[in-house]
Protein backbone atom coordinates (compact mmCIF):
# COMPACT_ATOMS: atom_id res chain seq x y z
CA UNK A 1 0.00 0.00 0.00
CA UNK A 2 1.15 3.65 -0.56
CA UNK A 3 1.32 4.46 3.19
CA UNK A 4 3.55 1.59 3.93
CA UNK A 5 1.04 -0.71 5.49
CA UNK A 6 0.34 -4.11 4.75
CA UNK A 7 -2.85 -5.52 4.38
CA UNK A 8 -1.48 -9.12 4.44
CA UNK A 9 -1.48 -11.67 7.67
CA UNK A 10 1.68 -11.19 9.71
CA UNK A 11 3.89 -14.15 11.24
CA UNK A 12 6.34 -14.53 13.66
CA UNK A 13 7.62 -17.02 14.70
CA UNK A 14 10.82 -17.61 17.03
CA UNK A 15 12.58 -20.53 19.05
CA UNK A 16 15.21 -20.14 21.89
CA UNK A 17 17.32 -22.62 24.11
CA UNK A 18 16.07 -23.22 27.45
CA UNK A 19 19.89 -22.91 28.82
CA UNK A 20 20.43 -19.57 27.21
CA UNK A 21 17.47 -18.36 29.44
CA UNK A 22 18.62 -19.88 32.78
CA UNK A 23 21.61 -18.37 32.16
CA UNK A 24 20.17 -15.16 31.56
CA UNK A 25 18.16 -15.32 35.02
CA UNK A 26 21.10 -15.98 37.04
CA UNK A 27 23.22 -13.03 35.30
CA UNK A 28 20.51 -10.60 35.12
CA UNK A 29 19.51 -8.50 38.04
CA UNK A 30 15.68 -8.32 39.34
CA UNK A 31 15.70 -4.79 37.57
CA UNK A 32 16.95 -5.46 34.59
CA UNK A 33 14.35 -8.55 33.99
CA UNK A 34 11.75 -6.04 34.05
CA UNK A 35 13.45 -4.76 30.99
CA UNK A 36 12.08 -7.84 29.51
CA UNK A 37 9.50 -9.20 31.51
CA UNK A 38 6.37 -7.83 33.77
CA UNK A 39 6.22 -8.19 37.37
CA UNK A 40 3.12 -10.47 36.33
CA UNK A 41 4.70 -12.72 33.96
CA UNK A 42 7.65 -13.07 36.90
CA UNK A 43 5.08 -14.07 39.68
CA UNK A 44 2.40 -15.78 37.01
CA UNK A 45 5.15 -18.54 36.45
CA UNK A 46 6.29 -18.52 39.92
CA UNK A 47 9.55 -20.43 41.56
CA UNK A 48 10.02 -23.90 40.82
CA UNK A 49 11.60 -26.39 38.32
CA UNK A 50 9.40 -24.99 35.13
CA UNK A 51 10.34 -21.65 35.92
CA UNK A 52 12.87 -21.48 33.40
CA UNK A 53 11.08 -23.04 30.63
CA UNK A 54 7.77 -21.07 31.27
CA UNK A 55 9.91 -18.28 30.57
CA UNK A 56 11.80 -19.18 27.97
CA UNK A 57 8.53 -19.73 26.01
CA UNK A 58 7.28 -15.99 26.94
CA UNK A 59 10.52 -15.02 25.91
CA UNK A 60 10.42 -17.04 22.61
CA UNK A 61 6.82 -15.13 22.30
CA UNK A 62 7.67 -11.24 22.88
CA UNK A 63 10.30 -12.30 20.18
CA UNK A 64 7.63 -13.47 17.76
CA UNK A 65 5.95 -10.57 18.65
CA UNK A 66 8.46 -8.53 17.59
CA UNK A 67 8.80 -10.13 14.20
CA UNK A 68 4.95 -8.83 13.53
CA UNK A 69 6.66 -5.55 13.04
CA UNK A 70 10.48 -5.67 11.45
CA UNK A 71 10.96 -1.95 10.92
CA UNK A 72 10.15 -0.44 14.17
CA UNK A 73 12.35 -3.25 16.12
CA UNK A 74 14.83 -2.35 13.85
CA UNK A 75 14.35 1.00 14.55
CA UNK A 76 13.95 0.80 18.56
CA UNK A 77 10.22 1.69 18.24
CA UNK A 78 8.75 -1.27 20.56
CA UNK A 79 10.63 -3.87 22.41
CA UNK A 80 10.07 -6.90 24.76
CA UNK A 81 8.64 -5.24 27.25
CA UNK A 82 5.87 -3.74 24.85
CA UNK A 83 4.63 -7.35 24.71
CA UNK A 84 3.12 -8.99 28.10
CA UNK A 85 1.97 -12.77 28.01
CA UNK A 86 -0.69 -13.30 30.27
CA UNK A 87 -3.67 -16.41 30.63
CA UNK A 88 -6.90 -16.40 29.27
CA UNK A 89 -10.06 -17.81 31.52
CA UNK A 90 -8.78 -21.27 30.39
CA UNK A 91 -5.50 -21.04 30.50
CA UNK A 92 -4.54 -20.20 27.00
CA UNK A 93 -1.71 -17.48 26.62
CA UNK A 94 -2.68 -14.24 25.25
CA UNK A 95 -1.23 -11.30 24.21
CA UNK A 96 -1.51 -7.94 26.13
CA UNK A 97 -0.14 -5.29 24.31
CA UNK A 98 1.81 -1.46 25.37
CA UNK A 99 -0.07 1.79 24.38
CA UNK A 100 3.21 1.75 21.68
CA UNK A 101 2.02 -1.76 20.26
CA UNK A 102 -1.39 -0.94 20.26
CA UNK A 103 -0.78 2.13 18.17
CA UNK A 104 1.37 -0.42 15.92
CA UNK A 105 -1.58 -2.63 15.37
CA UNK A 106 -4.33 0.19 14.46
CA UNK A 107 -1.25 2.02 12.16
CA UNK A 108 -1.19 -1.97 10.16
CA UNK A 109 -4.31 -2.24 9.94
CA UNK A 110 -4.19 -5.53 12.36
CA UNK A 111 -6.20 -7.42 14.80
CA UNK A 112 -5.31 -8.24 17.89
CA UNK A 113 -2.11 -10.94 18.43
CA UNK A 114 -2.79 -14.99 18.74
CA UNK A 115 -0.04 -16.63 19.50
CA UNK A 116 0.98 -20.34 20.75
CA UNK A 117 3.67 -21.21 23.08
CA UNK A 118 5.20 -25.02 23.63
CA UNK A 119 8.88 -26.24 25.13
CA UNK A 120 10.41 -29.75 25.46
CA UNK A 121 13.59 -30.07 27.91
CA UNK A 122 15.76 -27.62 25.90
CA UNK A 123 13.98 -25.50 23.87
CA UNK A 124 11.20 -22.85 23.60
CA UNK A 125 9.35 -22.36 20.46
CA UNK A 126 6.33 -19.22 19.93
CA UNK A 127 4.34 -18.16 16.90
CA UNK A 128 2.45 -14.91 16.74
CA UNK A 129 0.08 -14.29 14.21
CA UNK A 130 -1.71 -10.87 13.23
CA UNK A 131 -4.40 -10.84 10.91
CA UNK A 132 -5.56 -7.51 8.96
CA UNK A 133 -8.46 -5.88 10.70
CA UNK A 134 -10.31 -6.36 6.56
CA UNK A 135 -9.48 -8.62 3.91
CA UNK A 136 -7.10 -8.22 1.43
CA UNK A 137 -8.98 -6.54 -1.33
CA UNK A 138 -6.18 -5.31 -4.30
CA UNK A 139 -7.61 -4.01 -7.42
CA UNK A 140 -6.84 -6.06 -10.72
CA UNK A 141 -5.45 -4.12 -13.60
CA UNK A 142 -8.12 -4.09 -16.63
CA UNK A 143 -7.42 -7.13 -18.63
CA UNK A 144 -5.54 -8.84 -16.44
CA UNK A 145 -8.29 -11.75 -15.65
CA UNK A 146 -8.47 -14.61 -18.34
CA UNK A 147 -11.87 -14.45 -20.27
CA UNK A 148 -14.84 -16.72 -18.99
CA UNK A 149 -15.63 -19.49 -21.26
CA UNK A 150 -19.46 -20.38 -22.31
CA UNK A 151 -21.07 -22.52 -19.73
CA UNK A 152 -21.63 -24.68 -22.73
CA UNK A 153 -20.16 -25.32 -26.29
CA UNK A 154 -22.07 -23.38 -29.32
CA UNK A 155 -25.20 -25.68 -30.11
CA UNK A 156 -24.84 -27.82 -27.06
CA UNK A 157 -28.39 -29.07 -25.95
CA UNK A 158 -28.72 -30.35 -22.19
CA UNK A 159 -29.74 -33.87 -20.97
CA UNK A 160 -30.33 -35.29 -17.34
CA UNK A 161 -28.75 -38.07 -16.60
CA UNK A 162 -27.77 -39.94 -13.62
CA UNK A 163 -25.14 -37.45 -12.16
CA UNK A 164 -27.42 -34.30 -12.91
CA UNK A 165 -27.18 -32.44 -16.79
CA UNK A 166 -24.82 -32.67 -18.82
CA UNK A 167 -23.77 -30.96 -21.90
CA UNK A 168 -24.99 -32.84 -25.45
CA UNK A 169 -23.74 -31.71 -28.67
CA UNK A 170 -25.70 -31.62 -31.72
CA UNK A 171 -22.66 -31.81 -34.06
CA UNK A 172 -21.96 -34.85 -36.06
CA UNK A 173 -19.37 -37.58 -34.27
CA UNK A 174 -15.96 -37.72 -35.63
CA UNK A 175 -13.41 -41.25 -35.53
CA UNK A 176 -10.46 -40.75 -33.91
CA UNK A 177 -7.85 -39.02 -36.16
CA UNK A 178 -10.22 -39.54 -39.43
CA UNK A 179 -13.02 -37.17 -40.88
CA UNK A 180 -16.41 -36.52 -39.82
CA UNK A 181 -18.30 -40.14 -40.20
CA UNK A 182 -20.36 -40.66 -43.00
CA UNK A 183 -23.27 -43.09 -43.11
CA UNK A 184 -22.07 -45.37 -45.76
CA UNK A 185 -25.05 -46.95 -47.97
CA UNK A 186 -23.60 -49.63 -50.74
CA UNK A 187 -23.94 -48.55 -54.21
CA UNK A 188 -27.05 -50.03 -55.79
CA UNK A 189 -26.79 -53.61 -57.83
CA UNK A 190 -27.13 -53.33 -61.25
Amino acid sequence: MADGTSPLTRCGIDTVEIARVERLLLRTPHEDLLRIFSKEELCDVGEGPGRTAKLAARFAAKEACLKLFPRETALGLIGPADFTLARDGYGAPRVVCSPRALELIARHRLTTIAVSLAHDKTSALAVALAEPASPCRIPLPVGSAPPRRPARPPGARRTQGAGGSAPLSTRPLTRAGGPRARSHTPPPSS
